[in-house]
């Protein structure tokens, strides 16, 4: 599924979706997928986050493979935390990246931002997308992430990654809930026409 045709807030973004793809994966790869959502993996970020009764995705809805081609973006926003198919508040975000010989002048780094950019916010922190490298984070309406700066590799190197979300069947104390992905507007590009 080309993403580009979606919203200019996540322009040159690609991926499935969800689970309902991942027959066509090699069985290999989709039993990676799967480990992540186990109960090894689980009580590892239990321990590490102090968050018990984590619960995985097993549809990965908006998560699984992500795919960023040339000049593509991922506008600064907060996700979804609440998730009605199965009525569970999600909690954590896990990225873990696939791109082949990252170079800085590639752009596409994670940032994370310490308040909404309408708010006074600013970047905290930029993480390259080394391959191997896993990314762990609370997600809230306060955890604004992004990547705003242009995926500029040479042709035919895409930026990728796999995405993984956690959720509790109880909300988080005094935290708020919705449906919504909320992008800043920090940085947005227009859509591609559509042929017609």
């Amino acid at each position: 599924l080309d993403w580009r045709t979606r919203h200019p807030a996540q322009y040159g973004k690609q991926g499935p979706g969800d689970s309902s793809n991942f027959h066509l994966l090699e069985p290999h790869f989709k039993l990676a997928l799967e480990e992540f959502n186990g109960a090894a993996f689980l009580r590892f970020l239990e321990n590490l986050t102090g968050i018990d009764k984590l619960l995985p995705d097993p549809y990965f809805t908006g998560g699984g493979m992500h795919q960023i081609v040339s000049g593509g973006i991922l506008d600064v926003h907060t996700d979804f935390n609440f998730y009605s198919r199965l009525n569970l508040y999600r909690r954590l975000n896990v990225l873990v990246y696939l791109t082949s010989d990252w170079q800085p002048g590639y752009g596409g780094e994670l940032e994370l931002w310490n308040a909404a950019p309408a708010n006074g916010g600013q970047c905290e922190r930029r993480i390259a997308p080394l391959y191997n490298r896993c990314v762990v984070f609370q997600t809230d309406k306060l955890s604004f992430h992004g990547h705003p700066n242009e995926w500029r590799a040479p042709a035919g190197l895409t930026r990728r990654s796999l995405a993984f979300y956690y959720y509790t069947a109880k909300p988080a104390p005094e935290m708020t809930y919705d449906e919504l992905t909320d992008f800043q507007g920090v940085h947005q590009k227009p859509l591609p026409p559509t042929a017609s």
